[in-house]
C-alpha cells in the first residue's frame, strides 16, 4: 500500500482569502494563553512557600519539578506558535493545529472523567464534621463543568476550526511559500512524532523526577534498576519519535507493540498495587500520601480498569494513522 503524505485540499491561488489578520489575532491569544501558562509557575512556587511557612507538608523540587517544566514547555510552544502565526508561517499553522487537536482530546478525555469523579472529588474536599447541602454540591459541579467545558472544549475547538481552513492554509503557503519541516509528513503523524518525543524526554527524566519509579509487569521498579528502564524506555521512544516522522513502518509497529505490553503491564500492576507504597518510593512523605488517599477517587482495582480503557483511544489513533506509513521493501 502506497503510504505517501495525502496531500491537502488547498484553494486555488486566485480564489482564497487572505487570512492574515485572523492569523495574527490568534496568534496573540496563543500568546497570552502562553503567559497564562508562564504565569502559573511562580504560583505553583508561592503555594508551596505558603504551605511550609503554614506549617504544612509542602512538596519538595523534586516533585514539584514536573508540574513546573509542563507549564514551562507549555507556556514556551503557545508563544512560539503565536509569534509564528503572527507571522504566517507554515510552521506555525502545523503546530497550532497539532496542540489544539491534542489539547482537544485530552479536554475530551477529562471531561469524561470529571463526569466520573467530580462528585467523589467534592464530597472528599468538604471540611470534617461539616455537610455541605446536595445542592451546593451539584452548583459547585455544573460550575466546574462549565469551565472545563470552555477551556478544554471550546478554547481548542475554535483554534482548530480556525487553523484547519483551506484558506489558512493557502494564506501561510502564499506569503510563506517555502516548504517547511512541518510538510515532511501528514499532520496526525507529525502530532505522534512529537508526542513520542515529550515521552522520550519524560522518561529520561524520571531518574530524577520519581526516584527512577516504574511499575513493570507487577513489580515497581526504582533507583539504578528503574533509572536503567526510563533511560531504555527514552531510547526506543526516541527511535520511534524519528521513525514516525520518516513514515517508516517499523516505528509504527514498535508503538502499537509497547502499547499492548504496556497494557499488560498496566493491569498486573495496578490490579494488586497498593499506591500509596508506590508513592513511598517516589519520596512522598506520609503526610502526602494521606492527603493523596484523602482525595483518591479510584479505590481498590479501578486504576487498572481506567488504564486499560485509555488504551482504546490510544489504539484507535495508531490504526487511524497506519495508512500513511510505508510498507518495508
Amino acid at each position: 500500500m502506497n503510504g505517501s503524505p495525502i496531500p491537502p485540499v488547498v484553494p486555488p491561488a486566485a480564489d482564497f482569502k487572505d487570512r492574515r489578520t485572523g492569523l495574527i489575532v490568534f496568534g496573540i491569544a496563543e500568546i497570552l494563553l502562553g503567559a497564562l501558562a508562564a504565569l502559573m509557575i511562580p504560583l505553583m512556587i508561592l503555594g508551596q512557600a505558603l504551605a511550609a511557612r503554614a506549617n504544612q507538608d509542602a512538596m519538595g523540587v523534586r516533585q514539584l519539578t514536573p508540574g513546573l517544566v509542563t507549564y514551562a514547555v507549555t507556556a514556551a510552544m503557545l508563544i512560539g506558535v503565536g509569534i509564528g502565526s503572527c507571522k504566517t508561517r507554515r510552521w506555525a499553522r502545523a503546530l497550532s493545529l497539532v496542540l489544539a487537536w491534542s489539547w482537544l482530546a485530552i479536554g475530551a478525555l477529562s471531561m469524561v472523567m470529571m463526569a466520573f469523579f467530580l462528585p467523589s472529588i467534592l464530597k472528599a474536599s468538604q471540611p470534617k464534621g461539616q455537610q455541605v447541602p446536595e445542592a451546593a454540591l451539584l452548583i459547585g459541579m455544573v460550575v466546574a463543568m462549565v469551565f472545563m467545558s470552555i477551556f478544554f472544549i471550546v478554547v481548542p475547538g475554535v483554534l482548530v476550526i480556525f487553523y484547519r481552513s483551506p484558506h489558512v492554509l493557502a494564506t501561510c503557503q502564499a506569503r510563506n511559500p517555502t516548504p517547511s519541516w512541518t510538510d515532511a509528513c501528514p499532520l496526525p503523524v507529525l502530532g505522534m512524532s512529537l508526542w513520542l518525543g515529550v515521552g522520550a524526554v519524560g522518561a529520561l527524566a524520571m531518574p530524577l523526577t520519581t526516584n527512577g519509579v516504574l511499575p513493570l509487569f507487577g513489580k515497581v521498579l526504582s533507583g539504578l534498576g528503574g533509572s536503567l528502564c526510563c533511560v531504555i524506555l527514552a531510547l526506543l521512544w526516541g527511535y520511534c519519535a524519528w521513525a514516525v516522522y520518516r513514515l517508516r513502518s517499523a516505528g509504527w509497529w514498535i508503538v502499537l507493540i509497547s502499547l499492548c505490553l504496556a497494557s499488560v503491564s498496566a493491569w498486573m500492576t495496578f490490579s494488586h498495587l497498593d499506591l500509596a507504597e508506590l508513592y513511598r518510593v517516589m519520596g512522598y512523605s506520609e503526610r502526602q500520601i494521606d492527603m493523596v488517599k484523602q482525595f483518591s477517587f479510584l479505590p481498590g482495582n479501578r486504576l487498572a480498569y481506567w488504564s486499560l480503557a485509555g488504551v482504546v483511544p490510544m489504539l484507535g489513533f495508531l490504526l487511524f494513522v497506519k495508512r500513511y506509513f510505508r510498507s518495508p521493501k
